[in-house]
């Protein structure tokens, strides 16, 4: 959140700067534009009266007097302003016998046959005043005859361009196609003809301000960020339709126009600053009410991840998810706990001979099969002790005949030895007499063997 903060700040402060500098700068164009229009305007009003001085029909005849000629020309100056006002021939030689031919403006009046309008030059008595000369050709029967002439006096663009200045420390001018500056709203910079790109060749510290100058004539129109002695500032220009050549800049400190803007914009960084820390105030109290109820569990779910399920959870009387996780979390261990202590009580139970019982406690969800599980385990034990039960009375009675049957088997046994003793001495009597048979039937052999040899001998 901080960050997010943080990053819409800075883009509210950038953003911000750079749509003031935008809007600045549409504005100033503007201004630029009006200005260049204004001192058009008044150029093509002098451009005017002396072109409509060339067509009058004195000028059509070649034996006009002079002094005709010369009082409605004086007539024109009254009417419309100009400091002086005159006409030469087509050579170039004025009513005083001046020599205009080699003058810039009188070529390009003969070249184009149209008004021209010459750049501001300084008086020839000396006191500082800067002149504009308008001309417009005298022709007659499509021939160049000659000029007429009017000179202005250029602080009138100075008047027109310090009206229009943009803020306390605005800066407007002129400059022509050398760069020297031909209006400002410090006269002086125009009385003194101030050329910042002649001058920079000999002081190099002037040479930012010589490229700003050059940068404007190669444009003609445009805006820039410059630094104006120490000043930064903002200039927008354009070009003078009817000049020379000549670019018109509105300037304008750039802090002084945005000072307001950068207050409002400080503004919101405090209050910006402000909403931070109330949120971080905001989220340390509400995660504390979130943290330690879930610590709390983390606790003992670890607790219970090692066997441990005996021990108690702190309580928690909030109603909200955590309140509702630590319920939870207390009501599963004692469902646990209650679970294990009906699984440990179904073995003992059936240890001490108890295979009628039925697994107790409510064994919810997947927990379900090891109730059932149980509770199998039990009816099977139950059968299969039955089962033995049952056999085990079956082998009794077969034990019982078994031993009335082994008891008559040893009564006949008994009664089979006797008798058997009985044929062993029958037998032992009989061998007796056998033996003595024997040792008889010997005596007899040898008294037989006896009469025999006695036979043998009496016989013989």
């Amino acid at each position: 959140m901080l960050l997010i903060a943080f990053i819409l700040l800075g883009y509210a402060l950038a953003g911000g700067m750079m749509n003031i500098t935008s809007a600045l700068k549409d504005s100033m164009n503007e201004t630029a534009k009006i200005s260049a229009q204004a001192i058009t305007n008044q150029l093509v009003v002098y451009e005017t009266a002396v072109n409509e001085a060339a067509s009058n029909e004195l000028f059509q005849n070649e034996s006009a007097d002079t002094d005709k000629i010369m009082s409605f020309l004086e007539d024109v100056k009254e009417r419309n302003g100009f400091l002086r006002i005159g006409y030469t021939d087509e050579n170039g030689i004025n009513q005083n016998g001046s020599d205009f031919s080699e003058r810039e403006y009188f070529k390009d009046c003969r070249e184009s046959l149209s008004p021209v309008t010459s750049d501001p030059y300084a008086s020839k008595d000396g006191n500082g005043a800067l002149s504009v000369l308008f001309c417009a050709p005298v022709v007659r029967d499509g021939n160049f005859c000659g000029i007429v002439y009017g000179a202005a006096d250029a602080k009138l663009f100075t008047d027109i361009i310090g009206s229009v200045l943009v803020g306390e420390n605005g800066m407007n001018f002129i400059i022509d196609s050398t760069g020297t500056f031909i209006a400002h709203n410090d006269y002086s910079y125009a009385s003194n003809l101030v050329n910042y790109i002649s001058e920079a060749k000999e002081d190099s510290s002037l040479s930012a301000q010589a490229d700003v100058i050059s940068e404007m004539l190669a444009n003609q129109t445009g805006s820039l960020i410059c630094n104006d002695g120490g000043v930064k500032r903002i200039a927008c220009y354009v070009p003078i339709e009817k000049g020379s050549s000549w670019v018109l800049a509105v300037t304008v400190s750039y802090f002084e126009f945005v000072r307001k803007q950068l207050i409002g914009l400080a503004v919101l960084a405090v209050c910006t600053i402000i909403v931070i820390i109330t949120g971080i105030i905001l989220i340390l109290k509400t995660s504390a009410r979130i943290v330690r109820p879930v610590c709390s569990c983390t606790k003992r779910i670890e607790l219970l991840a090692d066997g441990d399920l005996k021990s108690d959870m702190e309580t928690f009387t909030a109603n909200d998810e955590t309140g509702v996780l630590v319920e939870s979390t207390r009501r599963n261990i004692r469902h646990l706990n209650s679970m294990i202590k009906h699984i440990s009580d179904s073995p003992e139970k059936m240890a001490e001979g108890d295979f009628t019982h039925e697994t107790e406690g409510n064994f919810r969800g997947d927990f379900e099969p090891i109730k059932t599980s149980l509770d199998n385990i039990t009816n099977s034990l139950r059968t299969v002790l039955k089962d033995i039960d049952k056999v085990s009375g079956e082998m009794s009675e077969i034990s019982e005949q078994v031993v009335d049957t082994s008891c008559r088997l040893a009564g006949g046994v008994t009664h089979q030895t006797e008798l058997i003793q009985e044929i062993s001495d029958s037998f032992e009597s009989m061998k007796e007499s056998i033996r003595m048979n024997a040792e008889n039937t010997a005596a007899v052999l040898t008294l037989a063997s006896a009469t025999k040899d006695g036979v043998k001998v009496s016989g013989g």
